[in-house]
């Protein structure tokens, strides 16, 4: 296993272990080496999920702005955009996380996992209005 694997993997495990802060740093760390391409789309989606769970939510939605730039077809794309919908809804911006509930559910299957939790938030935003 390579080095930036090792790395990479134990940012997951603090995250698992609810250590965002620390996970933040790794999965930085990751993404400033640039070493391999892989892993850096990995800890620059990860670093995301951190800020968010963190409730930095404009870090968040910057983290993944630059992911959507670098990326733009991550295979955690759909996911990347719930997390910024959940973000703009926790900042109290109902107009722009529904934009992006509504985007999610036009770039995949609208029964899977994801769609239904997309669904679900619009629900929940709909009814808080």
């Amino acid at each position: 296993m390579s080095e930036v694997a090792k790395l990479y993997y134990n940012a997951v495990s603090l995250m698992s272990q609810q250590k965002y802060q620390e996970a933040f740093n790794q999965f930085k760390k990751i993404a400033a080496a640039d070493q391999d391409p892989e892993y850096t789309a990995k800890a620059q989606y990860e670093m995301g999920r951190c800020l968010y769970y963190l409730s930095q939510f404009d870090g968040c939605i910057q983290s993944f702005g630059a992911l959507f730039q670098r990326y733009p077809k991550h295979p955690e794309q759909r996911e990347a955009l719930f997390f910024v919908g959940k973000c703009y809804e926790a900042k109290k911006d109902t107009a722009k996380a529904a934009a992006f509930y509504k985007k999610i559910l036009t770039l995949g299957s609208a029964e899977d996992a994801l769609s239904r939790k997309v669904k679900k938030a619009l629900r929940d935003i709909s009814e808080a209005v």
